[in-house]
């Protein structure tokens, strides 16, 4: 086959018209790859970014689901998601239930906003009383659960009343509202409660069981006051 039917490329485009031409084309496709490498570059930005913002709501989202909206404490939802994690370190602790005494008739005589502003006021004084790693939460009302880990439900009792082993609570909290738009009254609060160990291998219902057990039988008893229940069987 003679070189005029397959004639040598170099040759034909090492000068001329057509290496410029040729010269031309490449630079035209590579700024043309140029530019969609540098498209898809902005829209991976862009998608990174959206995804950053996506992720941030989706944690704030979940942060908040997890937590009370009136008084910014952990809600009975969060509360079974962080026990979950703590147990798993192999942490027992002390469980304590408590309920304001006589809230309905709170909110009866003096309507909900005070009644909302009793609870925020209750929430501080508890967070106030514990430790940075124990949990408050509300767990629904006006009831609250606190649990402490590593620590014994006597102790907790002999934190919480002034006497000791079924004393009155030492929780009491004395409210005021000073605003002239609505009623100043003077609000003496007081708790009743139960509280039992937690053990790591426990169901948190048994022991949820036996403070409510406990709570139910202060309210029936006068009030203001905590009791302490044994733990129950362990379980299998």
């Amino acid at each position: 086959m003679s070189n005029i039917e397959n004639p040598n490329m170099e040759e034909v485009f090492a000068e001329g018209p057509r290496k410029d031409f040729v010269i031309e084309f490449h630079q035209g496709v590579n700024e043309q790859l140029l530019k969609e490498k540098q498209q898809e570059r902005r829209k991976n930005l862009e998608l990174s970014s959206e995804n950053k913002v996506l992720n941030r709501r989706i944690a704030e989202t979940e942060e908040k689901a997890d937590h009370d909206a009136l008084t910014g404490l952990l809600n009975r939802e969060g509360f079974e998601k962080v026990l979950v994690e703590i147990r798993k370190t192999g942490r027992s602790g002390a469980l304590l239930m408590i309920d304001i005494d006589k809230f309905k008739d709170m909110n009866d005589t003096y309507g909900h906003p005070i009644g909302d502003l009793v609870l925020k006021a209750v929430a501080r004084r508890l967070q106030a009383m514990c430790r940075e790693l124990d949990m408050v939460v509300r767990w629904g009302g006006e009831e609250f659960i606190l649990f402490f880990p590593n620590t014994t439900a006597e102790e907790v009792l002999r934190k919480f009343t002034p006497e000791g082993q079924q004393g009155n609570a030492a929780i009491n909290i004395k409210f005021k509202r000073s605003d002239s738009n609505m009623p100043t009254p003077e609000i003496e609060i007081s708790f009743s409660g139960g509280v039992t160990d937690l053990g790591v291998d426990e169901k948190l219902d048994d022991a949820m069981a036996r403070v409510d057990k406990a709570l139910y039988h202060v309210k029936e008893t006068g009030r203001n006051r905590l009791e302490m229940t044994g733990k129950g069987p362990a379980t299998p």
